[in-house]
């Protein structure tokens, strides 16, 4: 290696000295050999370049959100080296592997997951990563949201007898997650809130009336 826009050699008496200018991550990838040599003999040493990149989180989610028992994850791309440690939140208590939590970190990724969240786990998260020369963190929202379930009539429709022109109601109860939108038909056409017909909400009860019935 001689003088060059890369290298710079110094000698200043028994000393000397190589300098690598702008640092590339290749050039962490040589060994460096300084060899000493006279009429009697020759040495050598030998060292490399050991990269320092401060921690840094180079992507995260702002928000994730499943249903109950919908397994979590939450993965962040981190970089740095030395590989940053990893170090996730809840709130401001530390999050530290179990059965429900599980963590994953590697020189790229720092993920937790909840494999059967619960409504509780609904919180801010936060991951920090550390290494000797810097420290970064990001801060995700999780929201866990109840379990859906598909409608269903608790309540039915019954069968009515009644005098032509008198007024008759069907009543259905159904429950559902998220909150079943319901539509009445009369002989498979939908039914409006008008006319003859009016749509009410009695409670937890969805019922249809109808004025001055007639015959089918």
């Amino acid at each position: 290696i001689g003088n060059t826009d890369k290298y710079r050699i110094e000698h200043v008496e028994e000393t000397a000295t190589l300098t690598v200018i702008n640092v590339q991550i290749e050039d962490t990838y040589a060994e460096y050999t300084c060899r000493a040599v006279n009429p009697i003999g020759e040495a050598s040493t030998t060292g490399k370049l050991v990269p320092q990149v401060p921690a840094k989180i180079t992507q995260a989610p702002d928000q994730v959100t499943v249903e109950e028992e919908q397994e979590l994850i939450i993965t962040c791309t981190i970089a740095g080296l030395p590989q940053p440690k990893a170090t996730w939140y809840k709130a401001d208590k530390v999050i530290k592997p179990s059965k429900k939590y599980i963590i994953e970190t590697t020189s790229e990724t720092a993920t937790l997951r909840i494999p059967k969240p619960v409504l509780q786990d609904s919180a801010s998260y936060t991951l920090t990563v550390e290494n000797p020369v810097g420290k970064d963190s990001a801060t995700i929202v999780v929201e866990v949201k109840e379990k859906g379930t598909p409608p269903e009539f608790v309540i039915v429709i019954k069968t009515k007898k009644v005098k032509e022109g008198e007024k008759a109601d069907f009543n259905c109860k159904v429950i559902g997650n998220p909150n079943p939108e319901l539509t009445w038909f009369y002989n498979g056409q939908p039914i409006e809130g008008q006319g003859r017909y009016t749509l009410l909400e009695k409670k937890d009860l969805q019922v249809l009336e109808v004025l001055e019935t007639t015959p089918t």
